[in-house]
């Protein structure tokens, strides 16, 4: 069975889900997929998924709204950091808005907790040292996987 038939009060999140996907729908009718605000839409919609999984839980959403922010932070930063690092490799611009971002993120995580906070701060070193060297895709992806496994253990913190 459907989970919306076992669980309607999923129904709450369409409206949120329908907004999203007509950005994503718009962009890719643009086949500009690859767009800012695109990636930014499917990460909300990604992290929308942690107040879904909740109220299928049967646990109130207002519980989960800390692993929920914790990994819009880090998802939105990640789409900030990776562009820098393949697709606008040689933009300055793009490497100023996410070592801002992740300076602004890192500031948001310090009332969040003392592990998502050094977390945070370590995701913040990376946006500022690794912008600029010619790493393989392969090996971002890899730096990201280790990333992804610390911001899931402050999530959990």
């Amino acid at each position: 069975m459907p989970v919306v038939v076992l669980c309607p009060r999923t129904l709450w999140f369409a409206p949120a889900y329908a907004a999203l996907l007509a950005v994503n729908a718009g962009y890719a009718w643009r086949r500009r997929e690859r767009a800012l605000l695109n990636d930014v839409a499917s990460v909300a919609q990604s992290c929308l998924m942690v107040f879904v999984v909740a109220v299928v839980a049967g646990v109130s959403p207002v519980t989960v709204i800390g692993p929920f922010v914790v990994v819009l932070l880090y998802l939105t930063g990640t789409v900030l950091h990776v562009k820098t690092m393949i697709r606008e490799r040689d933009s300055r611009g793009y490497r100023r808005a996410s070592i801002g971002y992740h300076v602004g993120a890192a500031m948001v995580a310090a009332y969040l907790g003392t592990v998502t906070a050094v977390v945070f701060a370590l995701l913040l070193v990376r946006s500022w040292l690794l912008p600029g060297r010619r790493l393989a895709p392969k090996h971002v992806g890899i730096v990201e996987i280790a990333a992804a496994v610390l911001v899931l253990t402050a999530a959990a913190a």
